[in-house]
């Protein structure tokens, strides 16, 4: 009995090795973006296909002195966030790379607690076929999450 089971449990992993080596692979194109609230400062990180942001969205290079500043002019005119009907403008002052991915980081006063947050986000919906954007909030101990692409790009979050 012992023998059957394994040659079954064997006969299934060859299907699935050879199932999934036949399918056709496709290209993932995502941005994750983390927003959390703590001590009376908002956070937010921006992380980015490093390809696609920088060769399709901003035609540039890893080592352009002005990478910065054209990533807060791009994320700038793409993004908008807004918190209890306040108008939250993040400064990323912080770029760190890796060779598949670019990071972003930014912290803005914000003394109150987070009730409501709207959330516009274009980021690379036009130049990137199949781009999404996924969210996560950390607040209030709580982590919430989720995904946008070219038919949501807007979200309100309530807490």
């Amino acid at each position: 009995m012992n023998f059957i089971l394994q040659y079954t449990v064997r006969c299934a992993l060859l299907a699935a090795m050879l199932l999934s080596t036949s399918l056709p692979a496709h290209d993932i194109h995502m941005a994750v973006f983390n927003l959390s609230h703590e001590a009376d400062t908002l956070k937010l990180i921006a992380t980015f296909d490093k390809h696609d942001l920088l060769n399709n969205t901003l035609h540039t290079s890893a080592e352009d002195e002005k990478l910065l500043d054209k990533i807060n002019a791009y994320i700038g005119e793409q993004m908008q966030i807004k918190i209890n009907d306040r108008d939250c403008a993040f400064a990323f002052d912080k770029v760190e790379t890796s060779p598949l991915v670019l990071s972003v980081y930014a912290q803005a006063p914000f003394g109150e607690s987070p009730k409501e947050i709207l959330i516009q986000n274009s980021c690379m919906l036009a130049e990137v076929p199949r781009q999404e954007n996924v969210f996560h909030f950390i607040m209030h101990g709580k982590t919430r999450s989720f995904r946008m692409d070219e038919s949501r790009q807007e979200i309100t979050v309530n807490y």
